[in-house]
């Protein structure tokens, strides 16, 4: 018996005390997810955050502060680890190209598990808050849209899975964070998607001992005169340092050479800077901060006019690239791509270890290094004080469940983890960095210089360590005496960022509207700047990088193009010019012979404007070329649309034309029904209402411009309707009602038009129609830029003129083959007004089949005698009027079939 009460016991307690817990605690947590560490181990920092962060959360419970409402779930913090098929999509696209050296993949697979992520919903959303850097929040948010990013990461802005938050509510808890960020943070449409979380800045770490070696680094970087002129900058008689006056006396001549001597033997083996340069945004804010060392600011009120250097003299901009890559071997080691794999925890330990004297990283691994190295080390700015300045931010994803269930407490965790106090506390654990407003010159006082100790040192004015103290004030809030409080136990930190000049990454190739976001720029760069390096070639990066700052040929067209892509371009052009010139030529053999009988029949003046719309459609492509606004991308869809209507509505009135005389038989006088002019007038009503209607409708769609960035060797952009697919459904469905519209006329005449031959006409339309499907939608999604296209473009004219030839083709080859006799046709000339006003039935149907002819039509009379005359060579011979009694003469038909009607009745 007591063997059975034991275990029920234990189960009664184990019920009664999950019960409790239940009743008294929701074990739902929010999540929060975060990047991976740089230089910790990944699983060791995720248990230290989540240790600290649920300890300062149950700690702020007990506390009951009334500052804040503490949320009563809990939260963790985790990541997000990349599948095999995260990237791939992208990568497929750059390889499909030839392109895949273009792409960082690493990258690539990292951003696609977090929009993976953000997008999931419902059930399958795990998430409630992102940790996001701010060059990556609105990376995205550029007036040219790259189809190839969006096309691979199935998004259009990052943001939009971001929720917005309420400023009035949440102004209160705001006041502590810089204001510069609160607006990098805040979206002009959407408003602010999140709260600054921390901040980071690049700077540069060096031993004590060996601060000859720091010195020689921050002067290596050449002039911009040298650089322009070409010279070799790294010439060890013309490295000098910044703490040596340039006086003309032996000694400090001696004392270069005795520094360029070390140096030297240093460069011989590995290098004395330590990089992670295996992460491409290190590589790209490397290439950042040198190209702002080398050209300086840019002046706004110029717009942006140190980018032409980029562009106008490929030998100056060549050994600028040169200069780049000596620069990186220069400091880094031979082993260019050893340097290449370093990861930021190797570049890390190798500066530990005293392997290499400098280390370039961020200011947030100082307290690492402090933990690390036993032995005096400094940091200071980098050359000419350009830094790069990242920033982080927390979000509420937009598809959180939580946020739907616990709003408050999702809200609540966001206005903690950034508060003010919070902060601090990470940043004495974790060494984080506040985002606080720092740059206050308050915080800093110059030394007399007087009072100090001469040193060399001193008079570097990046080393901000030794020029600069903390000064005590009073009579100052909380907030101002965090901040004094921060910078007391971070000195050096603080003045550095202090004196650092902010890269704008996302501004550093901007030019205008039309210019790459950060996004393409940071997938794309790294890898042709590792090519640079490892190559050797500057030609590539030559070309590509005019791509990210503007539209159209930048560059001279033999140093822009290669030979393949000119010629494509010529055969592409030229096909098109040559069967527009058939067009043309069709068009003008039409309107010499619109008054025979033969091609009447067709309606010439229809049939021309129906050749005219296809002319206008060949050319359509190239108008891509001058559309630069949202308002003639308007007009882009407007004449696309005007331009399918003027290919079918003029063929629909030829068929209606034969329709309506067929079916209305009884009708003695229809000739001003089916006069050209009355119908002209009609349709060009009707064309000209369709224009503007569309026209109007187009400003309730959305437009936007794409690219395919460093697809192309320039920046081409096109016109894109974000509602493409309504808009193909809306043409496809107006389409086939003017398909089966004409379908069935032709089928109501189906057996006379047999008779006649007239079944040409379906394969005209279907043929056209088809054709014209094809180009209107490989037009808005290829654009002229890929090879399928190209194809693509070459099926639609062969399609052109097989329509042409159907249509009015084999006629004119038939009246040149077998012209009138004597040039006239019943005694009439077909050069004259006579058949203009004639009521003669010839006017609107071809010639009745002649099956014993070789060339299968002729005109019969009713005795079964034939009108063409095969002994003078295919030629239309003239009746009498004798022979040409009123029941046999073909413009009496209608009035001879009533009055037969009429006798019967």
């Amino acid at each position: 018996m007591k063997c059975l009460i034991s275990p029920i016991i234990a189960l009664l307690y184990i019920f009664l005390y999950a019960s409790i817990k239940v009743n008294t605690y929701n074990p739902e947590k929010i999540n929060v997810l975060i990047s991976k560490p740089d230089i910790e181990e990944p699983e060791s920092y995720l248990k230290r955050i989540n240790s600290f962060v649920q300890q300062y959360v149950d700690k702020k419970r007990h506390e009951n502060n009334k500052s804040i409402t503490i949320p009563t779930l809990d939260i963790e913090f985790s990541y997000c680890d990349p599948v095999k098929t995260d990237g791939d999509s992208l990568l497929w696209t750059y390889n499909y190209y030839d392109l895949k050296r273009y792409v960082d993949l690493e990258f690539a697979r990292n951003l696609n598990c977090t929009i993976r992520e953000l997008k999931k919903q419902g059930d399958d959303s795990k998430f409630d808050l992102v940790v996001i850097q701010d060059r990556i929040l609105y990376s995205d948010d550029t007036y040219i849209r790259n189809a190839i990013i969006e096309g691979s990461f199935y998004i259009r802005h990052f943001y939009d899975y971001l929720l917005t938050l309420d400023e009035s509510e949440i102004s209160n808890y705001t006041k502590h964070h810089d204001k510069e960020l609160i607006k990098r943070a805040r979206n002009p449409e959407k408003g602010l998607l999140g709260l600054p979380y921390e901040i980071d800045f690049n700077n540069l770490y060096y031993y004590d001992e060996a601060e000859y070696l720091k010195d020689i680094f921050l002067s290596g970087s050449t002039s911009r005169n040298e650089m322009i002129n070409g010279e070799n900058t790294y010439s060890t008689t013309t490295t000098t340092t910044t703490n040596i006056n340039n006086n003309n006396d032996n000694d400090n001549d001696n004392d270069n050479n005795n520094i360029n001597n070390i140096f030297n033997s240093t460069l011989i083996s590995e290098g004395i800077l330590s990089i992670a340069l295996e992460d491409g945004s290190e590589l790209t804010d490397l290439f950042f901060e040198y190209i702002r060392s080398q050209f300086g600011e840019p002046d706004p009120e110029k717009n942006f006019e140190y980018l032409n250097n980029f562009i106008q003299d490929k030998s100056k901009i060549i050994n600028f690239y040169k200069s780049f890559r000596d620069y990186v071997i220069k400091f880094t080691g031979k082993d260019i791509e050893s340097t290449l794999s370093t990861t930021h925890r190797q570049a890390f330990q190798s500066f530990v270890r005293k392997d290499k004297k400098l280390f370039k990283g961020k200011a947030s691994y100082y307290s690492f290094l402090k933990d690390k190295i036993v032995y005096p080390f400094s940091m200071v700015n980098l050359s000419n004080n350009y830094g790069i300045v990242d920033g982080k931010y927390l979000s509420i994803v937009a598809y959180s469940e939580k946020y739907k269930k616990y709003s408050s407490d999702v809200m609540n965790y966001v206005l903690l983890l950034t508060s003010e106090d919070f902060q601090l506390a990470r940043a004495a654990s974790f060494g984080s960095i506040p985002t606080f407003n720092l740059k206050s010159k308050e915080f800093l006082n110059p030394i007399n210089n007087e009072t100090e100790t001469p040193n060399a040192n001193a008079e570097n004015e990046n080393d901000v360590t030794k020029n600069d103290e903390i000064i005590k004030f009073d009579n100052t809030d909380d907030h101002t005496t965090n901040i004094y409080s921060y910078c007391i136990n971070n000195p050096d930190i603080c003045k550095v960022y202090n004196n650092t000049k902010p890269v704008e990454i996302k501004k550093i190739f901007y030019k205008n509207k039309y210019s790459a976001g950060y996004l393409e720029i940071r997938i794309t760069l790294p890898e042709i700047l590792k090519q640079l390096l490892i190559e050797g070639d500057s030609n590539l990066i030559f070309e590509r990088i005019p791509n990210y700052f503007d539209k159209g040929v930048l560059v001279e067209i033999q140093n822009k193009h290669s030979y393949k892509e000119i010629l494509t371009f010529f055969l592409f052009t030229g096909i098109n010019l040559v069967v527009v010139l058939i067009l043309l030529f069709t068009m003008v053999k039409v309107y010499k012979n619109r008054k025979h009988p033969f091609l009447k029949a067709i309606s010439p003046l229809f049939s021309n404007l129906t050749l005219l719309g296809l002319i206008l459609k060949c050319l359509f492509p190239y108008y891509f070329f001058i559309v630069d606004s949202k308002l003639s991308c308007q007009m882009n869809f407007a004449l696309n649309f005007f331009f399918s209507n003027l290919i079918f509505l003029p063929m629909l009135a030829i068929i209606f034309r034969i329709y309506y005389i067929y079916t209305n038989v009884s009708n003695v006088n229809f000739g001003k029904k089916l006069n050209d002019k009355r119908i002209l007038i009609i349709l060009s009503i009707i064309l000209i209402l369709e224009f503007i209607i569309t026209f109007l409708i187009s400003f309730a769609g959305n437009y936007d411009f794409s690219t395919y960035g460093v697809f192309l060797p320039y920046r081409s952009i096109w016109c894109f309707f974000t509602d493409y697919v309504t808009y193909m459904i809306i043409i496809t469905f107006y389409c086939t009602i003017l398909f089966f519209c004409m379908i069935i006329m032709l089928i109501k005449i189906h057996k006379i038009s047999k008779k006649y031959g007239d079944i040409k006409f379906i394969f005209f339309i279907v043929i056209l129609l088809f054709s014209t499907s094809i180009f209107d939608g490989s037009i808005y999604l290829l654009n002229g830029t890929d090879s399928f296209f190209f194809v693509l473009f070459i099926v639609y004219l062969i399609c052109c003129v097989l329509s042409t030839y159907l249509l009015v083709g084999y006629r004119l080859n038939f009246i040149k083959n077998h012209p009138i006799k004597n040039g006239s046709y019943n005694g009439n000339s077909v050069n004259d007004d006579y058949f203009d006003n004639a009521i003669n039935l010839v006017n609107f149907i071809p010639l009745i089949k002649d099956k014993n002819s070789i060339n299968g039509f002729s005109f019969k009379s009713s005795n079964g005698k034939s009108k063409y005359d095969n002994k003078n060579n295919g030629t239309f011979y003239i009746i009498p009027e004798e022979e040409d009694p009123i029941d046999r003469n073909p413009n009496n038909y209608f009035f001879n079939r009533t009055l037969k009607m009429l006798n019967q009745k």
